[in-house]
């Protein structure tokens, strides 16, 4: 089940391509990957991006004429991830959102190191607590949890590597507006956050009716239950957040793939 006005994103460039390749192997094991590729829109911000898409056979890729970003700008106060790039990186995810939800209905983006194993599609119906019972959706906006915080209700910290958006008035009048004025603070001020420190507030100022994928269902190297506890019956994504480099990222999702498939992966 996919909604007809429905489309997913990600994105990628060269150097993280590898990502992709284990996507779609992901969707291979889980038997979706043409069901998924349909709908499944990779935006490449190089043209080595484009190429590989092209070698891979890899449909639905979009070569984006981006700025020059430069890297490392701000570095010395930002460190690992808050570099001028990363920065900016991140923060294109939401316009890519906003301009799709101008002709789509419903918009996922998952991160290119986010392995989908099963249709996510049906989780933006309904909410659930953590102990898997539903809670009344639909939702105008869901998201990854991050790190396993807990909030209120169905409501956790949020992890933008995952996001689901419904096109509604009140994202375009209300939620982008406010994520919008943060632009700046978010790629050129010293102060380390990102997008997802801003997003989960700014959907509740917005009045969004919002809520978290359950972390058991959607999970992440940072969650509480790790990837050593992935259970093949309940995992429909996996996030390799918080890996060290490209090589430990890597690492995990093949992890996840094998948890799920009960093989081992090589690629």
């Amino acid at each position: 089940m996919i909604p007809k006005d429905g489309i997913m994103l990600t994105y990628s460039n060269k150097h993280t391509f590898p990502f992709i390749g284990l996507q779609r192997r992901a969707m291979d094991v889980g038997g979706i990957r043409k069901c998924m590729e349909q709908r499944f829109i990779t935006a490449c911000l190089d043209s080595g991006c484009a190429r590989l898409c092209r070698q891979e056979g890899i449909p639905n890729c979009v070569l984006l004429q981006l700025p020059h970003i430069p890297d490392g700008a701000n570095k010395s106060k930002r460190k690992s991830r808050g570099q001028y790039s990363y920065s900016f990186v991140t923060w294109l995810k939401h316009e890519l959102m906003y301009e799709s939800l101008k002709v789509a209905g419903h918009v996922f983006f998952f991160d290119a190191d986010v392995v989908i194993l099963r249709n996510p599609w049906p989780e933006t119906l309904y909410g659930r607590d953590e102990l898997g019972n539903r809670i009344s959706g639909i939702y105008d906006a869901m998201y990854q949890k991050d790190r396993g915080l807990h909030y209120k209700n169905c409501a956790e910290s949020a992890n933008s590597g995952i996001v689901y958006f419904r096109n509604s008035s009140q994202y375009h009048d209300n939620y982008y507006p406010l994520m919008l004025s943060k632009k700046n603070e978010i790629i050129i001020s010293e102060t380390g956050k990102l997008d997802q420190d801003y997003m989960g507030e700014l959907i509740d100022e917005a009045k969004l009716k919002y809520c978290a994928f359950p972390s058991n269902k959607m999970s992440a190297a940072c969650l509480e239950s790790g990837h050593s506890k992935l259970q093949r019956d309940e995992i429909i994504t996996y996030h390799a957040a918080c890996a060290k480099d490209v090589d430990q990222k890597l690492s995990f999702m093949k992890v996840a793939i094998q948890a799920f498939s009960g093989n081992r992966v090589n690629q």
